[in-house]
C-alpha cells in the first residue's frame, strides 16, 4: 500500500473556484486525485524541459568542437596541398 503525506498550501478564492469547476466536471475525479496528476503533469513537463536544455547546451558544445575539428582538418588539408604542389614543382 502506497505511503501518502498530506500538504497544506494556499491558492486564491478565483483558482479554488475554477479547480471545484473541473472538479464537478469530472465527476470521477475526488481533489487528491487531480492534485496527484497535476503535479505528475508538472514534474513531466519540467524534466521535458531540463533534458531540451542540456540537449542545447550538448549541442552547443559540439558545434564549438566541431568548428575547431574542421578548422584543424582544413589546415591539414591546405599543407597537404602544399605538399603536393611543391613536388609537382620539382618534377618540371
Amino acid at each position: 500500500m502506497a505511503n501518502y503525506d498530506q500538504e497544506r498550501f494556499n491558492m486564491s478564492m478565483n483558482m479554488i473556484r475554477e479547480f471545484n469547476n473541473k472538479i464537478l466536471q469530472n465527476k470521477a475525479n475526488n481533489h487528491s486525485d487531480f492534485f496527484q496528476k497535476s503535479v505528475r503533469m508538472y514534474i513531466c513537463q519540467k524534466k521535458r524541459e531540463e533534458i531540451k536544455e542540456k540537449l542545447k547546451c550538448g549541442y552547443q558544445e559540439m558545434g564549438e568542437l566541431n568548428r575547431k575539428m574542421a578548422d584543424e582538418g582544413f589546415l591539414n588539408l591546405c599543407e597537404t596541398f602544399s605538399c603536393y604542389e611543391d613536388s609537382l614543382a620539382e618534377c618540371e
